[in-house]
């Protein structure tokens, strides 16, 4: 299952259950991050880093940047939560 979200704004969290999929296009530079669970991260196509995220861990995005993050378990653990923070508006 994947799921988009344009994130333009601060967000609520977001649950990723085992083998859900989820494509964050940063319309704004901020962070994404992990609040707890871990998650396999992709980039665009333009950076083709693959990274893993765990509880705690966040990652920057420019603005225009997409990401694809799917949960990846961590023992019995199966699901990843995230939330995206758009950086300030007086840093932009």
């Amino acid at each position: 299952m994947i799921f988009s979200i344009n994130a333009s704004q601060s967000s609520a969290p977001v649950q990723l259950q085992k083998g859900c999929a989820m494509t964050f296009r940063a319309a704004r530079p901020g962070v994404l991050r992990v609040t707890s669970g871990r998650v396999w991260a992709t980039m665009s196509p333009q950076d083709t880093r693959d990274l893993v995220l765990t509880t705690g861990s966040e990652m920057a995005m420019p603005a225009r940047q997409d990401v694809v993050v799917e949960a990846w378990p961590l023992g019995d653990g199966g699901v990843a939560d995230l939330v995206w923070e758009s950086a300030p508006t007086n840093l932009l």
